[in-house]
């Protein structure tokens, strides 16, 4: 638990910093940059935190192309 609150508390750190500069010059696409990476990267420290089983990318390039590696398997067997 203490480690979550480090990330949050990080997070807010960073956006306290970041955030204001930003704001002033009112660069709004650097802004949802800035806080959706915050997100993200918030998001996946707490779960690797809490050692939850996150699936790789892998998995969803092998559901995609599983079936085109089936067919040139047949078309070149």
């Amino acid at each position: 638990m203490l480690a979550v609150l480090l990330v949050l508390g990080m997070v807010a750190v960073v956006a306290w910093i970041e955030l204001p500069n930003v704001f002033r010059q009112r660069q709004w696409k650097e802004v949802m940059v800035i806080v959706l990476m915050l997100l993200a990267g918030a998001s996946f420290s707490i779960l690797s935190i809490i050692l939850y089983k996150i699936q790789t990318p892998l998995v969803l390039i092998e559901v995609i192309y599983e079936p085109v590696n089936r067919l040139f398997g047949q078309w070149f067997s």
